[in-house]
């Protein structure tokens, strides 16, 4: 999903991880909070989050700004994923 914030509504059985985007870590984030966020990304940022204990929500923090031609303090992140069939 490309918005993280969907992550809350989601009914908790129809999912066991989310991979999502968008937020691009905050894009501009000082020492108490990203100052940027677009919308559908202002409550999960980056990183991996559990949602009611029930899945895993991973953000990654993508490449290059959104809107804004700056990042600061936001690293550029590109996630590989290798899911495998047991």
């Amino acid at each position: 999903c490309n918005t993280p914030d969907i992550a809350q509504n989601l009914p908790e059985d129809l999912t066991n991880y989310l991979i999502s985007g968008h937020s691009l870590g905050g894009q501009i984030f000082y020492l108490f909070g990203a100052s940027y966020t677009p919308k559908g990304a202002e409550k999960y940022l980056n990183g991996k989050h559990s949602i009611n204990h029930k899945f895993t929500l991973d953000i990654s923090d993508g490449l290059g700004p959104l809107n804004k031609n700056i990042r600061f303090l936001t690293n550029n992140e590109v996630v590989l994923y290798r899911l495998s069939h047991k």
